[in-house]
């Protein structure tokens, strides 16, 4: 019986299907006064079904959104229509009650899922007809009174474009009346403002990537689908058409790691329940507003009312109260200042209650209707704005600067003291002397031809590193705003870089190098505290798993036979990879799926490590060390010439694993087979599995092996124009740039890269990879033997001569 994929996995499979149609449940258009499709909902319970569920059920097409299962159909004196088939959800359960009267809630070990099985209202008969429910406010004013209640900086501009602007936290948008219906202004305006949710300061996603990137589409697709769901709650539509752009690299994203659908629409969920939670805060405050207008006000209310209505009143003292805290505030006695979008303590309470929300501070010169009472400001860089929130340190979106959270540690904020920041500027510089200034605050080398601002990943030494190795890399654009992103792989520091027009100053350089240097060592122990606990899981999980008896789904579809040392699970799906180090030692475990997904164990050892296709027993006997990328390319190779093989399980582990394996056997020869990556080097001017190829060989004099295919098969066509990779980031925006044949080109081109795809998916087929093969590495072979042939006539030369002389 053929085991059934995870949910998640079929749901991506059949959004691919419809992003492909134009039928995905986000890119469907719904305009403001058409029949709304609202969100799935249980009419049982009255809750809307959420995250991954909510998308797999929009999914199936029925206009009606009531779903449920057979008996709460029968509950409601329905009955499902026999021969109908459901549609299965599933439930995360990851804490539960424990201790005396069930008080406490404790995070399981490992979370429980549960599967309902449900039912559109469409398959079932007896169902009384869907009674929508009466709107409390016009959908335009409610949308409005979210923007107000946000404090968003929103900027209107005669332009065609609306975007979010993560540096500067603001929002931009045509004029209004650049827009045919107010609907449609307000539904790209939340749009933008889911975009703005992620700031730091609010729901914190990961949105430093360039425009037509995979981490710029993983954001849209979060927003879009967020986007979706806050406009058929309002009520105002939604128009998918501005960001059809983005459909092949979510069909993209979906193919790579099907997981991107649940980790996207629980996003999304986010970005809904906090853009909603805005109206909720808005009410709020305009129902307190109406209570203290509607009281009596005696003599000494109405002459502190009018102090408040200047926002920096000295009567009034200013607190700043999250809003998950504002109902023990105001059970405190806080009130809320509209005018001063802040809460204040009335005269005649006692402010010693509410310390913890009330921070004195100074106030800059020309910005005191900037600034709101009772904070401390702080100087953060954009680079170090999440050290300062980890210290405590929080947003103001009015203000546009950081300051000391109610739960601020003020000994780790002291350094972002602005008594403490020099903010005088040195001259404006040229954008690659400026990275360059950033390089080197990083702890980078630079020299040479560094920094090549190319938007090309670079690698390059960094300070302590060995001669010869690089263990920083660094993406520079140069771009209307030049930006970059640097990480040092010895310190774990990374930065987003983006231009200042200014110098990089001698202190700052030394505080961050201050910083890597205090943090490096906690953090390589971390590492391999981590590292071994891994270890420890993967050899439990290996007592569960059996050796391969036949081929796995992967390896029916890479043509490997079973081999010892590979294992699977009970029914034997996956194929499961130890990885060793030269000792034998197993410090991970690579997990190919059914469909060729990989992943290996979390926080686990990868680097200088591998997988012998054989056992390390039979390595040691092979007569070379034949390595190649990946498990499937390693167990062609085997197969081919009748010896154990090395799979380095990526190509950015095989100058690793080439120099520990020559130091384990020196008098073996070295042949590295390498992936050759052409359309990656069409695409984004990189060729990693050559490249990594003829890394691991100049450190230990190995030979590289290169897959050569049938003409057409890894070649792009001459008739074809060229493809640069500025076309190919244009045509990931834009979904123009490039035509079908050139497309398909690239497909075909994906599809012969190794020497596993030279076997099965190349016309020449498996002889060709023998004859490729075969006859080169007993070339290595031979050459080794001849080279220990003449050391070794060399030495006996120098003993015999040395003899003669003494």
């Amino acid at each position: 019986m053929e085991l059934q994929k995870p949910l998640y996995e079929t749901v991506a499979e059949r959004l691919i299907t419809q992003l492909e149609a134009g039928t995905a449940p986000w890119q469907k258009p719904w305009r403001d006064g058409e029949p709304p499709s609202f969100l799935p909902v249980n009419p049982s319970t009255g809750k809307r079904y959420r995250g991954c569920n909510a998308v797999q059920l929009m999914s199936k097409g029925y206009a009606d959104p009531r779903w449920m299962t057979y008996k709460q159909a029968e509950g409601l004196g329905a009955q499902v229509r026999p021969g109908e088939t459901g549609t299965t959800v599933q439930y995360w359960q990851f804490d539960e009650r424990a201790g005396p009267a069930a008080a406490q809630m404790i995070l399981k070990e490992r979370p429980h899922v549960s599967i309902a099985t449900l039912f559109n209202a469409e398959q079932i008969d007896g169902l009384t007809p869907m009674v929508l429910p009466p709107q409390k406010w016009h959908p335009i004013e409610r949308v409005e009174q979210i923007l107000r209640a946000s404090g968003a900086d929103i900027q209107h501009e005669e332009s065609n474009r609306a975007f979010y602007d993560s540096d500067a936290d603001s929002i931009h948008l045509p004029l209004r009346e650049q827009f045919a219906t107010p609907a449609q202004y307000y539904a790209i305006a939340l749009h933008e403002l889911g975009h703005w949710s992620g700031h730091p300061s609010r729901l914190d996603r990961d949105q430093v990537h360039p425009y037509g990137s995979e981490g710029y589409a993983r954001e849209e697709l979060r927003a879009e689908i967020a986007s979706m769901m806050l406009g058929e709650e309002l009520g105002i539509g939604h128009d998918p058409g501005q960001h059809a752009a983005y459909v092949d690299n979510w069909m993209m994203l979906l193919r790579n790691d099907p997981l991107e659908i649940v980790r996207a629409a629980a996003d999304a969920e986010k970005i809904q329940d906090y853009v909603l939670g805005l109206e909720q805060q808005e009410q709020e405050q305009e129902q307190q507003a109406t209570q203290q207008a509607q009281a009596p006000a005696p003599a000494a209310v109405k002459a502190e009312a009018a102090s408040l209505r200047d926002p920096l009143a000295p009567r009034a003292t200013f607190l700043h109260v999250p809003f998950e805290e504002k109902e023990e505030a105001k059970a405190l006695g806080a009130k809320w200042h509209r005018q001063a979008q802040a809460w204040f303590v009335p005269a005649g309470v006692d402010t010693a209650a509410f310390s913890r929300w009330s921070h004195p501070r100074p106030v800059p010169a020309g910005q005191e209707r900037q600034l709101q009472p009772g904070r401390e400001y702080l100087a953060v860089p954009y680079g170090e704005r999440k050290a300062a929130k980890a210290a405590g340190a929080a947003w103001d979106s009015m203000a546009k600067s950081w300051y000391v959270g109610p739960r601020g540690d003020a000994q780790k904020l002291a350094r972002w003291q602005p008594g403490n920041v020099d903010h005088e500027q040195s001259p404006a510089m040229r954008p690659h002397e400026e990275f360059a200034q950033a390089l080197r605050a990083m702890g980078c080398v630079v020299g040479g031809e560094h920094p090549v601002m190319d938007g090309k990943k670079h690698e390059i030494a960094v300070e302590g590193g060995a001669q010869g190795e690089t263990r920083g890399f660094y993406i520079g654009h140069l771009d209307k705003r030049a930006s970059g992103y640097i990480k040092n792989l010895d310190t774990g520091i990374e930065m987003q870089w983006k231009s200042k027009g200014y110098r990089l100053e001698r202190d700052d350089r030394k505080r961050l190098l201050a910083e890597a240097s205090e943090s490096l060592q906690a953090r390589t122990a971390a590492r391999l505290q981590a590292q071994e606990q891994a270890a420890e899981r993967v050899r439990k999980q290996l007592t569960e798993l059996q050796p391969v008896a036949r081929p796995t789904p992967y390896m029916q579809a890479k043509g490997l036979a079973p081999q010892p040392g590979i294992f699977t699970d009970r029914e034997g799906r996956r194929t499961c990879v130890p990885v060793i180090d030269v000792q034998g030692r197993q410090w991970s475990m690579q997990t190919i799926e059914a469909n060729g997904n990989k992943h290996f164990a979390p926080k686990s050892r990868k680097e200088g490590c591998f997988h012998a296709v054989g056992g390390l027993d039979a390595l040691a006997k092979a007569p070379a060390l034949v390595i190649g990328a990946g498990y499937a390319t390693a167990g062609s190779l085997s197969q081919s010439l009748g010896f154990a093989t090395v799979a380095a399980l990526e190509p950015a582990n095989l100058p690793a694993v080439a120099k520990a394996l020559h130091a384990r056997f020196p008098d073996k020869p070295v042949v590295i087979a390498a992936d050759d990556d052409r359309h990656l080097e069409l695409t984004q001017g990189i060729n990693p599995g050559k490249a990594k190829a003829h890394e691991a060989a100049k450190s230990t004099g190995a030979t590289v092996l290169v897959p050569i295919f049938a003409a057409g098969e890894n070649t792009y066509p001459a008739h074809l124009p060229p493809i640069t990779p500025l076309k190919y980031r244009e045509h990931l925006r834009t979904g123009d740039a490039l035509s079908e044949e050139q497309v398909d080109a690239l497909e075909q081109m994906k599809r012969a890269t190794s020497f596993n795809d030279l076997a099965n998916r190349s016309v020449l087929g498996k002889e060709a990879l023998d004859r490729q093969v075969r006859t080169l590495v007993q070339d290595a072979v031979a050459r080794k033997s001849l080279q220990a042939v003449a050391q070794q006539q060399a030495q006996s030369a120098a003993r015999s001569s040395g003899l003669r002389l003494g």
